[in-house]
């Protein structure tokens, strides 16, 4: 289904955003009468680049700029020496080698010693997704999550599971081709994707396809043509047989990875894409060789060769993939495809260096047209997150055992995405079982209930979390932020409803919000005490959370 029919279904079309083109340009945007820099672009730079934005936030965005605000997300700092530090508890398993020997008890005790680590991971991750200084960082580690897919669930050890992560939010905007060819011997990968158990006399393919068919290139190009033969396959997944990880290392990282030099073959020359036949590897295979022997007759890194033979067709790849999670699902479209066109051009012009593709994206016009506002569909983190956000609630980690939880419930297992093709996204996130769990489940305990409530995590050891609240201090104290709390309650409603939403409701969507609060009389609200305004906001905010406005991005 397309976008404006989509629309059509859920919104009244009052908007003029949804009634012409988009334009094409990667210009950078400049705000205009039609298109101002207000309270719905902020919004939609939040949405888009963030996990949503707090009242405080969008008051101080309308002194700033666009290009300030990205420029200021995508400092490098936070990508160098930015990094957090490992969850509480991590000298217990990020820096201990596995336990080997056959004692039962030590086994089981690291079980549920990796069992909680993870958890602690996840929960982390979600408190770090609603920091400001930080959202594009997690946002876009959300987004290499799901491209260089591994599932936790299929990965025993925790201290692979955290130092991907770790890779992915150092290399949020790094440089895509170094990525593919680090990743590519990472201890996770290597056992989601059955690396660790190839070798020359048992080859394995799971690696060398889903490498071009998922993380490069890619199954057919643009034009509807074969990217790769199943001989390129065979060939792709014999440059890269021979790796594994020691289990014996002590810290800082206490599984490495290792080139097996007796698991590969120097004998036999390829031709993967019909290049000159010579011995493909991986350089890498030299700095992490377990031995000196027959290193030389690597002649040709395998990546390096995928990049030069496909690299047009790589970074329109992608760019495209870039395009549909920040832009619009649809790139099918003449608008897009010029767009995506252009930020592959851009890659290719920097040497596969993302951050000016995600710079010229984030600051262009096309980024900002107005058909884009609302056009994608929250995913459950961001449904959770961005709610946090909006309504300023601080939590910590030993407040989000619950994320977990409702995130699996609504189709988002954050660490382990369905198969190694990811999260499908955009109308997938929201079904008749997913939107009564995010409205009924979470918000309504959140808002209605006070609290979302602290959660049994660990099976065997009893491991628990604590609630989250939302006092009624709390609420009072954000709904002061309005002008018009003490006002016209209808420009009240307005208020929060365009801070809370996507897409700003209209006056029967502004009605129904007003009618939940229970007010027979509205021309009473301005003379209310704090103390009955209270539960009336709740209802307010419940209702304006449940509405299509809110749950689009």
């Amino acid at each position: 289904m397309k976008r404006r029919e989509f629309l059509r279904k859920i919104l009244p079309l009052t908007h003029s955003q949804i009634q012409h083109s988009p334009t094409d340009s990667l210009t950078p945007w400049s705000p205009t009468a039609n298109n101002p820099w207000d309270i719905s672009a902020i919004n939609h730079f939040y949405h888009r680049l963030g996990f949503g934005a707090t009242y405080s936030e969008i008051t101080s965005g309308q002194q700033s700029s666009p290009s300030l605000m990205i420029q200021t997300m995508m400092d490098d700092h936070l990508v160098t020496d930015g990094m957090p530090s490992p969850p509480t508890g991590w000298e217990e398993w990020l820096i201990v080698p596995p336990y080997q020997g056959t004692d039962h008890t030590k086994y089981d005790y690291e079980g549920d010693l990796y069992h909680t680590a993870k958890t602690d991971i996840i929960r982390q991750w979600a408190v770090m997704m609603t920091q400001p200084e930080i959202q594009l960082r997690e946002k876009l580690t959300l987004f290499w999550h799901n491209h260089f897919v591994v599932e936790e669930l299929k990965i025993y050890h925790t201290q692979m599971v955290f130092r991907y992560y770790e890779y992915l939010r150092k290399n949020a905007w790094g440089n895509f081709k170094q990525m593919v060819k680090e990743i590519t011997v990472m201890p996770a990968m290597l056992v989601y994707l059955s690396g660790v158990w190839s070798e020359k006399d048992a080859l394995n393919e799971n690696y060398g396809r889903e490498l071009m068919e998922l993380f490069t290139m890619g199954r057919i190009d643009r034009y509807g043509n074969d990217n790769y033969t199943q001989d390129d396959v065979r060939d792709v997944a014999f440059a890269v047989t021979g790796w594994r990880f020691k289990f014996n290392d002590p810290g800082p990282n206490a599984i490495s990875q290792y080139f097996a030099n007796y698991y590969f073959d120097f004998d036999t020359k390829r031709t993967p894409f019909g290049a000159p036949p010579k011995v493909y590897g991986l350089d890498s295979a030299k700095t992490f060789a377990l031995f000196p022997d027959s290193l030389d007759k690597i002649e040709a890194d395998i990546i390096e060769l995928i990049f030069e033979k496909r690299g047009d067709q790589i970074a329109w790849f992608i760019c495209k993939k870039i395009y549909r999670a920040f832009v619009y699902d649809d790139a099918t479209t003449p608008e897009a495809e010029v767009v995506i066109e252009q930020l592959a051009q851009l890659l290719l012009d920097n040497s596969w260096e993302l951050k000016p593709v995600f710079l010229a994206l984030f600051q262009s016009e096309h980024f900002f047209d107005l058909n884009f506002r609302g056009s994608a569909i929250k995913s459950p983190y961001e449904y959770m997150c961005g709610l946090m956000r909006k309504l300023n609630i601080p939590f910590t980690d030993f407040e989000a055992g619950d994320f977990m939880w409702y995130g699996e419930d609504t189709n988002q297992s954050l660490s382990s995405p369905p198969n190694v093709k990811g999260w499908p996204g955009y109308h997938a996130w929201l079904n008749s079982a997913t939107l009564p769990k995010r409205n009924n489940d979470f918000a309504k305990q959140l808002i209605i209930n006070k609290f979302i409530s602290g959660q049994l995590v660990n099976p065997h050891n009893g491991f628990t979390y604590d609630p989250i609240p939302l006092s009624d201090e709390h609420v009072i104290s954000w709904a002061k932020q309005f002008p018009d709390y003490d006002g016209d309650i209808n420009l009240f409603a307005s208020q929060i409803a365009a801070h809370l939403c996507a897409i700003i409701p209209d006056s029967e969507a502004i009605n129904s919000i007003i009618s939940s609060s229970g007010i027979l009389h509205t021309y009473e609200w301005a003379a209310l005490d704090d103390s009955l305004k209270v539960q009336p906001i709740r209802q307010m905010l419940f209702t304006a959370v449940q509405l299509p406005h809110f749950q689009l991005c």
